[in-house]
């Protein structure tokens, strides 16, 4: 069996440098810019590199990471719950102030519930694909129920449209009338929603759907790409210049084009293009879902630091690599074929 190439790297090795150039030239580097893109940059490859050696060429390689992707919803979920019990007290306004509290040790509420969104595509994989797959429906709602408490705007968006693309696919695939049952209530909630939007012009102020300052904080970014146009002012320059609770421009594009320039975005979307390519390679429905993993993924961090969190690049270079390496799943590996000659000589 010839050698696997893992083309993966050069996307993720031009990524790294676009971070590492960032500010070189500016009068606002500082060292923590360089510890930044090595941590960075060290997951990225440490995660993608670990697994792709170690995960032999089967296909059931996406069905066993959904299973983990699915226990891992289950678990945020219960430790959410469990915040809510110790810490809630009754009569409490769900308010940005109660929001600031909801820190599960390894992330603040934006972050638990880009992080349930980003992995629910993974979970309607599994209704899809296993033979009692209609359990993981109830794995999803929960999901969705807890994407709602942690009270991230950005993971309701995206977790919510997972959750309706996941059961429209789900239904036209599986062919059951708990489907179509669940289907039409996801389009009777979309009708009073649109209902309500129409009659009420003001409904985003009601529910409190602002901006949040990001408006005012991509200003600030824009001007800083200016000073250094080519090489950027570094990643986390804004830090230094801007003391508060925004570090991070909220926006992956923009975030690279102040902090590495053009040159740090033209070598970020490269990355980007590879990954594109890495799916219309071999395009097919199990494929389908966990590339919609990194593409939900990718989507909020236009809207959020996501993208520079290192728990969300560890299933993002995974679920990378899972694509890349099913390219080849059709071939069995030499340690299968192995185990399969051994099996018949012993019979």
């Amino acid at each position: 069996m010839p050698k696997q190439k893992h083309r993966l790297l050069i996307g993720f090795a031009l990524f790294s440098v676009g971070m590492f150039i960032g500010g070189v030239f500016s009068e606002h580097y500082r060292a923590f810019n360089f510890v930044n893109a090595l941590s960075v940059s060290a997951v990225l490859f440490c995660g993608y590199l670990l697994f792709s050696f170690t995960m032999f060429d089967r296909k059931d390689n996406l069905l066993y990471v959904a299973r983990i992707a699915a226990v891992a919803v289950c678990v945020i979920a219960v430790e959410l719950l469990q915040f809510y019990v110790r810490e809630y007290h009754f009569g409490t306004t769900l308010n940005g102030g109660w929001k600031s509290q909801i820190v599960l040790g390894w992330g603040i509420s934006n972050f638990v519930g880009e992080m349930i969104a980003m992995l629910l595509p993974a979970v309607f994989y599994l209704v899809y694909k296993e033979k009692y797959g209609y359990f993981y429906y109830l794995v999803a709602i929960v999901g969705l129920v807890a994407i709602y408490f942690t009270l991230s705007r950005n993971a309701m968006l995206f977790g919510g449209l997972s959750f309706v693309a996941g059961m429209i696919v789900s239904a036209v695939l599986k062919r059951h009338w708990l489907n179509w049952i669940l289907l039409g209530g996801i389009v009777l909630a979309g009708g009073v929603a649109v209902w309500l939007i129409y009659h009420y012009e003001n409904v985003f102020t009601m529910l409190g759907l602002k901006d949040n300052g990001r408006f005012a904080l991509w200003r600030r970014y824009i001007d800083l790409f200016k000073e250094s146009p080519i090489f950027g002012v570094g990643v986390v320059a804004y830090r230094n210049l801007y003391p508060g609770a925004n570090l991070n421009a909220h926006n992956t594009l923009l975030h690279m084009l102040s902090g590495s320039g053009i040159i740090g975005l033209i070598l970020y979307l490269a990355h980007r293009l590879q990954t594109v390519l890495l799916f219309l390679k071999k395009p097919n429905l199990d494929r389908l879902f966990v590339g919609s993993c990194v593409v939900v993924g990718v989507g909020m961090s236009l809207l959020s630091p996501l993208f520079f969190r290192l728990y969300f690049l560890v299933y993002y270079s995974v679920f990378l690599m899972l694509l890349e390496k099913s390219v080849e799943a059709d071939k069995p590996s030499e340690k299968l074929l192995k185990d399969e000659q051994t099996e018949e000589k012993t019979e």
